[in-house]
């Protein structure tokens, strides 16, 4: 097995989902109908930490990794379905346990001197998933990649934009090129990974390092640092009315008609609502919602030495309050 242990791979593998493919995950995770089975109000609207802590109690690592495997290849995401069982396979040296897939589908531990046919040893090698590197091997790196490019590798914030990215469905890219490419999936992340900090851990294993280097690249841009509060705030609960044990992200992602209607006649009550009470806060969420991904700001050097100033912004108001203008859907970030 790799240095983490299987429960850190398959939060891991989770934290790598999108927002979607994550509700489908915990969908299907309630609709299983072997047993033990998981029960809703377990998985209902909680924290991928929160699903792998469930997964591992109710099944065992070794059956909860059988689980979400399947699972993934249930909802087509064999990829992520694959780095998940590589991450979790053992070194081939004599004797080690290792996991491999039988006939019918499931997982079993065997030992490698069981499993002598090139082909599958060649297989597994292929499989094989390095362990993430620690910090300061990423940030020697990142000084390297500054210093071939001419940059300055005393600038801190030119040096994160090259750390390169140790989980998920984009590891080894540089920061820079996820904010370019993906910036939803970087607030996702980092809006889930404030969380679990704010919820007290501590770990300091190189992912999780690796995110606290990727949530200080960020906050060097002050308009993703709103689209991440914007992720952030979605995962709370509405508190109040017929929808109030659902969060505030999914009432306005949702497309039932009862549901969209709601938040209809929450942006009519924006005059209305008690100051900073929770409809307050719904409001106001629905409304930045109404106008997501806040202009650019900031431009990143494409040669590597320093980043540019800030760009003008078109401002308009709302609410008597100032509102970056938003930009058109599919247009490339350049940070």
């Amino acid at each position: 097995m790799s240095a983490k242990g299987i429960s850190t791979e398959i939060l891991d593998c989770l934290q790598s989902l999108r927002k979607e493919d994550f509700d489908s995950f915990v969908f299907r995770l309630k609709d299983r109908r072997e047993e033990p089975r998981i029960r809703g109000s377990k998985v209902d609207r909680k924290s991928r930490v929160v699903v792998t802590e469930v997964l591992v109690s109710t099944f065992t690592e070794s059956r909860a990794l059988e689980v979400t495997v399947d699972i993934l290849r249930g909802m087509g995401c064999n990829q992520e379905a694959d780095d998940l069982e590589s991450g979790t396979k053992a070194p081939l040296d004599k004797g080690n346990p290792t996991f491999c897939r039988t006939p019918n589908g499931n997982l079993e531990i065997i030992r490698s001197q069981e499993a002598q046919d090139v082909s599958s040893q060649l297989q597994a090698l292929r499989n094989f998933k390095l362990p993430a590197k620690k910090p300061e091997e990423v940030e020697a790196e990142a000084k390297e990649m500054v210093k071939s490019e001419g940059g300055d590798p005393f600038d801190k914030r030119l040096v994160l934009s090259r750390f390169m990215i140790q989980f998920g469905q984009y590891r080894d890219q540089t920061f820079k090129w996820l904010l370019e490419n993906d910036v939803d999936y970087v607030a996702m992340i980092l809006a889930l990974h404030r969380r679990e900090r704010e919820d007290g851990s501590k770990n300091q294993h190189p992912v999780m390092a690796n995110k606290d280097s990727l949530a200080r690249y960020a906050a060097c841009y002050p308009d993703f640092v709103e689209l991440i509060n914007l992720h952030y705030e979605g995962q709370a609960l509405i508190g109040f009315g017929k929808f109030e044990d659902i969060t505030l992200q999914d009432l306005y992602d949702s497309t039932d008609e009862e549901k969209v209607s709601y938040v209809n006649f929450l942006r009519r009550m924006e005059d209305d609502c008690i100051p900073r009470s929770k409809m307050d806060v719904a409001i106001r969420y629905i409304l930045r919602r109404d106008q997501e991904r806040p202009a650019v700001m900031y431009r990143l050097p494409t040669s590597g030495t320093q980043p540019s100033g800030p760009q003008t912004t078109t401002k308009r108001k709302r609410g008597g309050e100032s509102w970056n203008a938003p930009l058109k859907r599919g247009r490339q970030w350049n940070w």
